[in-house]
């Protein structure tokens, strides 16, 4: 495997590659018990480690610029979705509920890139 996050003291994920689809899947795996503790069935680009043994995670969709983000707690092996966006430069400050992304901008500017910070609390309040 690559790209591996250690978790807390007994666990670890890491990134592992599926030739046959060209995916790159998560695993987590139990050092202590010293077995595979979970599989993530998705296309994941990056992932992250948050408080209270938490991943935030980012899969690569099929589209060039689509990137699905999830946030897995390790207990429950609960993966939610908390939104779709199309970079995967992501960062995620759980404690304050925000979401900081670096997106190139789609018209002509002097700045190439910036970085915008969302509200996910305000995000959920807009969509259906």
């Amino acid at each position: 495997g690559f790209n591996p996050r250690l978790i807390n003291v007994n666990t670890i994920a890491y990134l592992k590659s599926d030739d046959k689809d060209e995916r790159n899947l998560m695993h987590i795996y139990d050092v202590q018990d010293n077995k595979e503790y979970d599989v993530v069935d998705k296309n994941i680009s990056s992932i992250s480690v948050l408080p209270d043994d938490e991943l935030f995670i980012v899969e690569k969709n099929s589209g060039i610029n689509d990137f699905a983000i999830y946030e897995y707690e390790l207990k429950n092996k609960n993966l939610t979705t908390i939104t779709n966006v199309n970079s995967d430069n992501i960062y995620y400050n759980k404690r304050k509920n925000l979401m900081y992304v670096d997106l190139l901008v789609p018209f002509e500017s002097e700045k190439s890139e910036i970085i915008y910070s969302v509200d996910l609390t305000k995000l959920v309040s807009i969509l259906p």
